[in-house]
């Protein structure tokens, strides 16, 4: 079996919509680093705050779990976004290298998901207030 056919792109069959997606999967990735930002930001807000205004320690430590909390959504939603724009650029180049590359990245940010998913319900669970104050 010849496998030198697999190394080879298919054609597009709208190759007038290639460039463009280009820009899509590029604005696509801005967008989930964007979103890491946010939550980096958020995420040291909430950890100064809880640091330097808590009255005890056990609101301290409340505190700083909400912030890992909202942090780990934040990453999440920062995958899912990164996982879409992986797809469609997979799917521009239309190779079996490539593929295998998604195969991969899905696996190896769907583990993170799984054990981000874990902690956020962990920390769910011990929470006590809705949102820190």
């Amino acid at each position: 079996m010849d496998f030198s056919s697999f190394d080879r792109p298919f054609s597009m069959p709208f190759p007038f919509l290639e460039g463009a997606l280009h820009y899509v999967t590029g604005a696509i990735d801005v967008l989930a680093v964007v979103i890491l930002i946010i939550g980096a930001v958020r995420f040291t807000y909430w950890l100064v705050r809880s640091e330097f205004f808590s009255k005890d320690g056990d609101t301290r430590l409340e505190r700083q779990n909400l912030a890992r909390l909202e942090l780990g959504r934040y990453i999440l939603a920062a995958l899912e976004v990164l996982i879409v724009a992986d797809v469609i650029r997979t799917a521009l180049t239309m190779q079996i290298q490539g593929l295998i590359f998604l195969a991969g990245l899905v696996v190896i940010r769907s583990a993170i998901s799984w054990f981000l998913d874990r902690e956020i319900e962990a920390l769910e669970k011990n929470r006590k207030h809705d949102a820190p104050e």
